[in-house]
């Protein structure tokens, strides 16, 4: 416990959250039975990263403990894999409850929490950084940049969208998300029954 402080008070500036931290990620590691060190660094990254207050960080004990109980993995591999994905999904407008639900709805299709945590990564990046197939489906979804569509309508309401603009096919998903982690996360999260 004395370690995770530690690395609580040299990870997190606003010396208000500290406690609260530190008492969310005891009990995230006590509900998971996971090592208290890796909770530690995903609610420290996570924290951070969505600018969450003291009163927060239940909140994303929350989340990190929902994901676990949908998705197939341990509180330790979604801890290290959402801690690492949270970042670019926080600037990319998306909720930490939608990427931990995005994440474990992909393990259930056969990825691990980092495989997971890689393929959200590539989708935002797609749209973030659109190449010349997605700026054209970005015309046809009707909004003006990759930014923009994922913070309207989410990770999985956008790759829905994208999914419309392109017919449906996937040869032209393939060529508007440009890497193969991207397009087989976003097949993964565009199955209906998501």
């Amino acid at each position: 416990v004395a370690e995770a402080f530690y690395d609580i008070v040299g990870g997190v500036a606003d010396a208000t959250t500290h406690m609260a931290i530190l008492e969310a990620a005891t009990a995230t590691a006590e509900a998971g039975n996971a090592d208290l060190g890796s909770t530690t660094q995903a609610l420290i990254s996570v924290m951070n990263s969505y600018g969450f207050s003291a009163d927060e960080a239940g909140f994303a004990s929350d989340i990190l403990t929902k994901t676990v109980a949908a998705g197939v993995g341990s509180m330790d591999e979604f801890a290290g894999a959402m801690g690492l994905t949270a970042g670019l999904a926080a600037s990319a407008g998306i909720s930490f409850d939608e990427l931990g639900g995005s994440m474990a709805y992909m393990t259930t299709k056969g990825f691990s929490a980092s495989q997971a945590g890689a393929r959200a990564t590539a989708i935002i990046t797609a749209f973030l950084k659109p190449n010349e197939k997605m700026n054209a489906a970005l015309r046809v979804m009707g909004v003006e940049s990759g930014s923009a569509a994922l913070e309207m309508y989410g990770l999985s309401g956008t790759i829905e969208m994208l999914d419309t603009a392109m017919g449906g096919s996937t040869d032209a998903m393939a060529a508007a998300l440009g890497t193969t982690e991207a397009l087989t996360g976003a097949i993964a999260l565009s199955d209906p029954r998501l």
